[in-house]
C-alpha cells in the first residue's frame, strides 16, 4: 500500500504528539518579530520493535576446526586483529592458499573425473568490515614472494624477451628476403629458412615475470595473463563490487566464457582479428572478492551472469559482522602465528612437485556419503535443494576441491609433498564440513534473491544506505546511490514505497524539516538494525 507524502507526515506529526512533542511553529510577537529565543523543546520518538527481513535461524560459523593446526591458529588471530568476520578472514584465507598451490594438486576420483583445484569466493559483509585490511593481511606473503622471485629472475625476463625480439626480427627479414627472391633456388631457400624460424618461434618459451593476481582486469587480457602464467592465475580485490561489474561489462561480447571455463579446466581459445590467438590448455583462475550485499543483488539481478553460470560457480559466505564490538585497540598479531602462515605460503609457492592427488578408501567413503546426501535434495521440483540446483549440483565438486587443499595444506605445514599420501577419512570429513557451511550461505543467498519482490527492492535500498555510511541521507542520495538498472530509481511513488516498507519494519524513520523552499525529507538510520542485527545474520 503506498503513502503519500501528506499522509506519511500526518502520522509523524501524530507520533510525535503521542511522546509529548510540538510541531515547531515560529510564535511572533505583536510587532511581527519571531520568538526564536524560547522554541518548543521536542522529545524525539522511540524506535518501534525490528522486524528482520530474514528471520531464519542463524548461519553456522566459519568451521575453524576443519583447518589444520597452524592455518587455524592463524585465521583466528588474523581476525581478532583486523577486528573482521572470521567468515571473511577464513574464506579469504583458503582462496589465497589455493593460489600459492599455483593449480598443482588437482583431485582426480576413480571414474577418472578431474577437479580443478580453484575457487571463486564472495565474502558478503556490509561497509565498514575491513575487508581492505584482511586482502592486505593474508595476501602479503604472495606479494612479497612475486617481488622478491622478478628480482631474482629478471634478468632472465629481460634476456628471453630480447631473444623473442630478435627472432621475430629474423622472421620479418626471411619473409622480405622470400618475396624479393627472383630466382626459384633463392626463393626455395628463403621459404626454408622461414619455416625453420617459424618452427624455432613455435618452440621458444618466453620466460615472463611473476604475477599471481590481478584485479582490474578486461576477458582478454586475463586470458593474456593466463597464458603468460603458464594457465594459472587469479583475481584478488577488496571491492568485489568493481571486480563483477567487470566481468559483467563484457558479458555480452563473448567474455563471460573465459571465468566459466577458468574455473571448469575447460579450454581457453581467443581468436580476435587484430591480435595473436591465444591457446590455453586446462586453465585454472582463482577469484577472491569480498563484496556488499547489494553487490550480490546486482549479480543475481543480471541475466548473463545467472543464466550462464557464474553464480553456480561461486561460494556465498554471509559474514557475522563485528561493528559494535570492536576495541580502539585490539591484538598485534603474534609473530610466530604471522610467520608460519608466511612461511606456509611461500613454500607452498615454491614447490616444484605436481600430480594428480587421489582419495584413499576411508576418504573417497566420506565423499560417497556427502554425495549420496545432496544427489536427492537435486530433485526437480521437489527436492529440498531444487529452487538452487545449478549451484548445489556442483557442490560435490566443490567438496573434493575443498578435501584436495586441506591435504596440500597438512601436507605443507608437516614439511611433507602432498602426493606422497593420498586425501583420508579426516581429511575429506573437513572437505565436507566446509562445504555444509557454504551450502547453507548458499542457501540463504539464493532464498533472499527469491523474495517477493517488495521486499527484495525494500532490501536492496537497504544495503544502499548502509554503503553511504551517514546517521541522515536524503532522497536524492538515495536515488543516485541506486543503480541505474533498478526500475525504481526515477519512479519516486514506488521508491517512496521501498522506503515506507523499511519504516513499517523499524529500519529508518522520515523526518521532515522545513526550510525556506520545499520542505525536506531526511531518512534517519536505526543503528540497531545497523548492527546488531545483522551480527545475529538477520536483516542482511
Amino acid at each position: 500500500m503506498r503513502h503519500s507524502s501528506r499522509e506519511i507526515y500526518s502520522e509523524y506529526i501524530a507520533q510525535m504528539k503521542d511522546c509529548g512533542a510540538q510541531e515547531f511553529q515560529p510564535r511572533r510577537e505583536q510587532d511581527g518579530r519571531d520568538r526564536a529565543d524560547n522554541p518548543p523543546q521536542t522529545v524525539t520518538p522511540e524506535w518501534p520493535e525490528l522486524v528482520p527481513f530474514d528471520q531464519s535461524e542463524p548461519l553456522p560459523p566459519f568451521p575453524l576446526d576443519a583447518l589444520p593446526p597452524a592455518t587455524r591458529e592463524f585465521v583466528y588471530a588474523a581476525a581478532e586483529t583486523v577486528q573482521a568476520p572470521v567468515d571473511m578472514v577464513g574464506s579469504c584465507v583458503l582462496g589465497m592458499l589455493e593460489i600459492a598451490c599455483r593449480g598443482r594438486y588437482p583431485v582426480r576420483l576413480p571414474n577418472g573425473h578431474i577437479e580443478r583445484p580453484c575457487f571463486y569466493i564472495a565474502p558478503i559483509a556490509p561497509p565498514s568490515e575491513r575487508k581492505s585490511g584482511v586482502i592486505e593481511l593474508v595476501s602479503r606473503p604472495h606479494i612479497d614472494y612475486e617481488i622478491e622471485y622478478n628480482q631474482a629472475h629478471g634478468g632472465e625476463a629481460a634476456q628471453s624477451a630480447s631473444a623473442l625480439k630478435l627472432l621475430q626480427g629474423r622472421i620479418a627479414n626471411a619473409e622480405q628476403q622470400a618475396i624479393k627472391a627472383k630466382k626459384s633456388d633463392e626463393r626455395l631457400i628463403a621459404e626454408y629458412e622461414l619455416q625453420e624460424l617459424n618452427n624455432e618461434l613455435a618452440e621458444f618459451e618466453a620466460v615472463e615475470p611473476l604475477r599471481l593476481f590481478g584485479a582490474d582486469v578486461t576477458p582478454e587480457k586475463l586470458a593474456a595473463m593466463l597464458k603468460s602464467q603458464g594457465g594459472v592465475f587469479a583475481l584478488v580485490s577488496a571491492e568485489g563490487g568493481g571486480l563483477f561489474e567487470n566481468i559483467g561489462r563484457y558479458c555480452d561480447k563473448g567474455g563471460l566464457e573465459i571465468y566459466l571455463n577458468g574455473y571448469s579446466g575447460d579450454r581457453v581459445c581467443v581468436d580476435r582479428k587484430n591480435s595473436e590467438s591465444i591457446l590455453i590448455d586446462r586453465p585454472t583462475l582463482t577469484i577472491i572478492a569480498p563484496c556488499q550485499p547489494s553487490v550480490i543483488a546486482d549479480l543475481f539481478s543480471d541475466r548473463q551472469k545467472s543464466g550462464r553460470g557464474l553464480l553456480s560457480r561461486i561460494l556465498f559466505i554471509k559474514c557475522q559482522s563485528r561493528v559494535g564490538d570492536r576495541k580502539a585497540m585490539s591484538k598485534p598479531l603474534d609473530g610466530r602465528v604471522e610467520a608460519n602462515y608466511t612461511n606456509l605460503c611461500r613454500r607452498l609457492l615454491a614447490a616444484d612437485s605436481a600430480g594428480d592427488i587421489v582419495y584413499d578408501d576411508g576418504g573417497f567413503g566420506v565423499y560417497a556419503a556427502f554425495f549420496d546426501e545432496i544427489e536427492p535434495q537435486l530433485t526437480p521440483d521437489a527436492g529440498e535443494l531444487s529452487f538452487m540446483a545449478d549451484w548445489a549440483g556442483k557442490l560435490h565438486g566443490q567438496m573434493t576441491r575443498l578435501a584436495g587443499l586441506i591435504h596440500c595444506i597438512n601436507a605443507f605445514e608437516q614439511g611433507k609433498n602432498p602426493l606422497d599420501t593420498p586425501i583420508n577419512a579426516d581429511e575429506a570429513r573437513a572437505g565436507a564440513a566446509l562445504a555444509r557451511y557454504c551450502l547453507a550461505h548458499a542457501k540463504a543467498v539464493y532464498a533472499e534473491q527469491a523474495e517477493p519482490e517488495a521486499i527484495s527492492n525494500a532490501r536492496y535500498v537497504w544495503d544502499r544506505l548502509l554503503t553511504l555510511n551517514t546517521p541522515e541521507i536524503t532522497k536524492t542520495q538515495i536515488r543516485k546511490a541506486v543503480d541505474r538498472k533498478k526500475q525504481f530509481k526515477d519512479d519516486s511513488a514506488l521508491l517512496d514505497e521501498m522506503l515506507n516498507t523499511l519504516v513499517e519494519r523499524g529500519y529508518i524513520r522520515l523526518e521532515y524539516r522545513s526550510t525556506s523552499g520545499r520542505p525536506s525529507t531526511l531518512i534517519l538510520i536505526n543503528e540497531i538494525a545497523k548492527t546488531g542485527v545483522i551480527r545475529g545474520n538477520k536483516g542482511q
